[in-house]
């Protein structure tokens, strides 16, 4: 308000500012997803407080991109970038941020298989028994506690009761898809002079 001088009466004006939020469309990630996947949930990687009502592009043409689900599975190995933008009201600009989707087929522990070796066996390969094509760097658990493990994957069949199926598990980490596992299930069978002998 400016106050007049007589004969001029006060005079005011108004000002009246509009304020427009800036968007927040989260924080660009890489995340790790396996090839065996069908969804992974794009909007949980853009952290907290990502705005809502924004789109999705689908930056490398995928078309495995839903809403902000996207299925690994149908597209494979690779490096996949989506991104996600929210129209800002003028004027605050536009806000975007990327998501990087590195894919990979995942770790493969090997197929089961169930098998009969000879009791006498003290350094049995494990590893060598699992069928498909495991990989190296898992972990091995005995599941019937026999202690039969003595190095890695080698088995003392010999400390196995014989007849009786013995379950080992073979597991791997794997950073996209978690734990991967195969079993063996074996059983030991006595021989006495290149001849079978039951063990019962």
């Amino acid at each position: 308000m400016i106050v007049g001088t007589a004969p001029c009466v006060n005079d005011t004006a108004r000002l009246t500012i509009n304020r427009s939020l800036a968007p927040f469309a989260g924080t660009s990630a890489t995340v790790a997803a396996c090839a065996t996947q069908t969804e992974v949930d794009l909007c949980a990687a853009l952290g907290s407080g990502a705005g809502e009502g924004g789109t999705w592009s689908d930056i490398n043409g995928t078309g495995a991109l839903n809403g902000c689900t996207f299925d690994p599975s149908a597209v494979g190995n690779g490096t996949y970038a989506f991104q996600y933008q929210i129209t800002g009201t003028p004027p605050c600009s536009n806000a975007s941020a990327t998501i990087t989707v590195n894919v990979g087929s995942g770790a493969d522990a090997g197929d089961d298989n169930t098998l009969t070796i000879c009791g006498a066996e003290t350094r049995f390969s494990l590893f060598e028994a699992l069928d498909g094509t495991p990989d190296q760097g898992g972990a091995w658990s005995d599941l019937n506690g026999t202690g039969a493990i003595v190095e890695d994957s080698l088995l003392n069949a010999t400390l196995l009761p014989p007849g009786g199926q013995n379950a080992f598990v073979y597991t791997i980490e794997d950073p996209g898809c978690g734990s991967v596992q195969a079993t063996l299930l074996i059983s030991t069978v006595d021989y006495l002079m290149g001849s079978a002998r039951s063990p019962w």
